[in-house]
Formats: C-alpha cells, structure tokens, sequence
C-alpha cells in the first residue's frame, strides 16, 4: 500500500465520520412543547415563540384574552 492510498483511506474515513456527525445532529431534533398546554407541537403559521418558550397559535390567544381581562 502506498502513502497516497493510506492518505485516502484516512480522508475517506474522516468524511463519513462528518457526515455521521451531522446525520445524528439532524435527527436528534424533538419538536417543542406548548408552554400553556404542554402538546408537542407540530410547528404552522400562527404559532408563537415568546424568550425560550413555545405556544400553539390557539393556546397564545387564549393567554391574550386572559391578559385583557386581568388588565380591565
């Protein structure tokens, strides 16, 4: 085995051990929870990300109502 055919094999070895690495990056996402009602979401238009917390469109508007009337 030459040096060149050594080298290649190291490379080859070191790129799919990246795409390896980014494969179990990618699948180690969960999906976020609603901070009001605690269902995973299953991110749409509407939805709302408030700091680090997460809120279905629906459970967002309910917390809205809630705010007006405690501000009344």
């Amino acid at each position: 085995m030459t040096n060149n055919s050594v080298i290649d094999i190291q490379n080859s070895h070191l790129k799919s051990k990246d795409l390896q690495d980014n494969t179990i990056q990618k699948n180690s996402f969960s999906p976020p929870i609603c901070s009001a009602c605690k269902g995973k979401m299953q991110i749409s238009e509407g939805d709302v990300i408030y700091g680090d917390r997460w809120y279905h469109n629906s459970c967002w508007k309910e917390i809205q109502k809630l705010a007006d009337m405690i501000s009344q």
